[in-house]
């Protein structure tokens, strides 16, 4: 039985995984057991790149959609070297009920966090942030935006923050 982890799959002649392991203070873990009813979703980042990026590196004679190389070359480096979000841990500590990556896509991962804590979601799509890359994808086509939503790999990060602390979230 295949319980999760990395699965992929290659022609190549070589597989790398790395896996990093870490260390927090004590009690100063962020879950994503901790949202609670009306706490506000944030992410970090854009969300759909790497998805998108791996569509293009698939297919890289494709025209469609009418992409600048810039967009391209964009899109493919989200998926082949992802970010981690470091800059962002103090915020999370600071601020965050409920934490964790985006890597299964959006709405997955947030169906994930909302059922770890008991509790419901809504995703308002026009607030879902995208890049200029991804916007000029939906251009050529629309139908993409489910792509967008529900492909994985962002590494992006996913946190809830009391609906009280909203202002100084977002100063901060």
């Amino acid at each position: 039985t295949l319980l999760g982890g990395d699965t992929v799959n290659t022609t190549g002649p070589v597989a790398i995984s790395i896996t990093a392991i870490g260390e927090l203070p004590d009690g100063t873990m962020i879950h994503r057991s901790g949202a609670k009813a009306g706490d506000l979703v944030y992410v970090t980042g854009t969300i759909g790149d790497a998805v998108l990026g791996l569509s293009l590196l698939r297919d890289k004679n494709s025209e469609k959609p009418a992409l600048s190389e810039e967009h391209r070359t964009f899109l493919s480096c989200r998926h082949l070297r992802p970010t981690p979000r470091i800059d962002v841990i103090e915020l999370v500590r600071s601020y965050a009920t409920a934490s964790m990556d985006i890597s299964d896509g959006l709405v997955a991962d947030c169906e994930k966090l909302a059922q770890a804590s008991v509790a419901g979601s809504d995703i308002e799509i026009v607030k879902v942030p995208l890049s200029d890359a991804a916007r000029a994808w939906l251009v050529s086509d629309p139908t993409a935006l489910e792509t967008l939503l529900t492909g994985g790999d962002d590494y992006e990060l996913l946190i809830t923050v009391q609906a009280d602390q909203e202002s100084e979230f977002k100063r901060a």
